[in-house]
């Protein structure tokens, strides 16, 4: 056959929603040459108002296979990545729809292109127009754009780009050891939060009782994490590759504890400290860190069963933050620094972990304007440190406006917790045996 341009949308409103659709992207590969992608978009539910907002794309192809095949195809990717089908227009992990196929026109019920609802549907139009916009839409007389374009006001504003997600750019380290750079004030700016609780809670979770356990913790920062652990008679270790954040982490090491931490500056993309763990956590901090590396490096430091464990953000948190609103290039940089869910989990699996499993949490928080205002003009989190000056202020200044009359900020924040288990080839070591990394 012929090679046929097709464009595929993609959707998505469970777990890790925006991590689907760009695992959406690669997994297209195998029905065609990917040759085009849209950038992600947030939309509202439709045809079925009472549930998650999506995640949309569209993906333009070259493919050699018919119809039929190609949408068997589509239906075989669903089902690989978890899609199990309910009600109609429902929640769904993940959804390939054939929007169009070259210019062929066919009412066939099991394989129709043009996609039957396209000209309704502004969260298929808008990511289609994107990539597509000038191409006519075989049988409706006008194009992706004209059809979008014709869509009332109100379908197309449930739908909001999120620019720069078609394909992400790898973004800077930070270096927290610069003079008023990302590390300074972090411990004050970032104290332990109620939604750090409940990460800590879901962590403890997977990692069972710690008391007595030997701990290594990832990317320590100023020790938020770490102290807690000891606080539940964990012997921990925390590490951390900048100065800055060991420096703030051992001025606070009396810690009405089991015992206090100890600290020890390493770069985890070069090695970990010596020594055999029951344990090792990364809490906020696997973006800075060569995932698969890394996973392969924390299996031979685990004892056999031993639990690693990770707390980060799904890539749904970017997309869905309220800090993406008025900061257009925020959504794309964090995309870029965070792995998502699905990635987590596979590079886990692939180093050989076992029980890979996930915990998902969301929270409502609530916070003062000017307080929230105050945490975001000091960057509290280490996005803003990415963004550009101008751009910055803009979105400060957006802010200010539009919480002037509020007497609270509410607003969601998402965050999973990973947990995998080294392969079991022997019994843990018994509280009572110690390693050389044991303490006096």
């Amino acid at each position: 056959m012929m090679r046929v341009r097709a464009y595929i949308g993609i959707g998505s409103n469970l777990d890790d929603s925006a991590g689907y659709v760009r695992e959406g992207f690669s997994a297209l590969e195998r029905v065609g040459r990917v040759t085009a992608a849209s950038d992600l978009y947030l939309t509202r539910p439709w045809g079925k108002i009472d549930q998650p907002s999506f995640v949309n794309a569209a993906v333009e192809i070259e493919t050699d296979r018919s119809v039929p095949a190609l949408v068997a195809d589509l239906l075989d990717l669903e089902q690989s990545m978890g899609r199990v089908r309910g009600e109609r227009y429902g929640p769904r992990t993940i959804d390939f729809d054939l929007l169009l196929y070259g210019s062929l026109r066919s009412s066939d019920p099991q394989s129709t292109v043009p996609h039957p609802e396209l000209s309704r549907r502004a969260f298929a139009l808008a990511p289609l127009a994107q990539i597509a916009g000038g191409v006519m839409v075989p049988g409706a007389d006008a194009t992706v754009s004209d059809l979008l374009a014709a869509l009332p006001a109100l379908e197309k504003a449930g739908v909001r780009r999120i620019a720069g997600t078609a394909h992400l750019a790898r973004a800077p380290q930070l270096d927290y050891d610069a003079p008023g750079g990302a590390g300074t004030g972090y411990a004050d700016l970032r104290p332990f939060s109620a939604f750090d609780r409940s990460v800590l809670d879901a962590a403890l979770r997977a990692l069972g009782d710690v008391s007595g356990r030997i701990v290594l913790d990832v990317g320590c920062g100023t020790g938020r994490f770490t102290r807690e652990l000891a606080a539940r008679g964990a012997i921990v270790t925390g590490t951390d590759k900048s100065a800055t954040m060991l420096a703030e982490a051992m001025s606070h090491a009396a810690h009405a504890g089991w015992r206090s931490p100890e600290y020890v500056r390493v770069d985890a993309n070069v090695g970990l400290p010596e020594g055999t763990f029951d344990a090792v956590t990364a809490f906020y901090a696997v973006q800075y860190l060569e995932l698969g590396e890394l996973c392969t490096r924390v299996k031979s430091a685990l004892v056999p069963g031993g639990v690693f464990t990770v707390a980060t953000f799904p890539h749904r948190h970017f997309v869905e933050s309220e800090f993406a609103r008025y900061f257009p290039s925020m959504a794309a940089i964090d995309l870029a620094r965070f792995p998502s869910q699905q990635r987590l989990e596979a590079e886990l699996q692939l180093a050989g972990f076992d029980d890979v499993r996930t915990s998902a949490l969301v929270m409502e928080l609530r916070d003062p304007p000017e307080s929230l205002l105050a945490r975001v003009e000091q960057k509290y989190l280490s996005s803003f440190h990415l963004l550009g000056e101008r751009e910055f202020n803009e979105g400060v200044a957006a802010m200010r406006a539009d919480w002037h009359d509020l007497k609270e900020v509410i607003r969601s924040a998402r965050s999973i917790v990973v947990s995998g288990r080294a392969p079991t080839t022997g019994a843990l070591r018994s509280r009572g045996e110690r390693t050389p990394r044991d303490r006096k």
